[in-house]
């Protein structure tokens, strides 16, 4: 219910301070995100205590990772990835997993809407796609929504010489500030990957 209560406040909110209500923070944490939005406090300030959580959420993934056959060309990077996450290594995490998150959305297109040119757009709303015709109209996964929040925060462009947020765009083309490359960067780009992995599962049926 607590997903389902988002209004579009919250929503504008979340997005401003690049969060979504991912499947991997579970429900308490989003809960907390939530009573954080509406108290006006960051977001940013529960990190220290979902660290426990987001490290095992990034050691599942790897074994998801390792399995899964749609990310086998991806599979060294991420795996890597994940490894610097779990070690401490932020700075590492984030410039080896934002580009290729989007390497993932590109494979994912190619193989959902192999005719439609593969922007920026069209890769977050391939994201949404139900390929297997299994998932609940309620899905915890909020595939529409988080096609925005690829498009508007992931994808989020910049100009040159103010670059103050990560993004793709700006890990990919070199000016994201190393001081923004943190841990809270790092463990956005784990909980998007693992969103990610979800959404390209066969099935649903142990979250929704």
């Amino acid at each position: 219910r607590h997903h389902f209560s988002i209004q579009e406040d919250d929503w504008q909110a979340m997005f401003a301070e690049s969060w979504f209500p991912f499947i991997g923070l579970g429900t308490e944490r989003v809960r907390s995100m939530l009573t954080q939005i509406r108290c006006k406090r960051p977001i940013d300030d529960l990190l220290p205590s979902w660290d426990s959580h987001l490290k095992t959420v990034s050691a599942k993934l790897r074994g998801l990772v390792d399995t899964n056959a749609q990310l086998a060309a991806h599979r060294g990077v991420l795996c890597r990835a994940l490894q610097h996450f779990e070690s401490g290594d932020a700075l590492s995490c984030t410039q080896m997993l934002y580009p290729r998150l989007e390497g993932v959305l590109r494979d994912w297109h190619v193989l959902n809407s192999p005719t439609s040119r593969a922007t920026q757009k069209s890769l977050a709303d391939t994201a949404a796609i139900d390929r297997h015709n299994s998932r609940h109209e309620l899905s915890l996964l909020m595939p529409q929504r988080f096609a925005i929040y690829l498009s508007t925060v992931f994808f989020r462009n910049f100009e040159p010489g103010t670059v103050d947020h990560i993004s793709r765009n700006t890990v990919a083309h070199g000016v994201a500030p190393e001081s923004l490359m943190s841990p809270r960067a790092a463990a956005i780009g784990i909980l998007t990957l693992d969103q990610l992995v979800y959404l390209m599962a066969p099935s649903e049926a142990s979250i929704s």
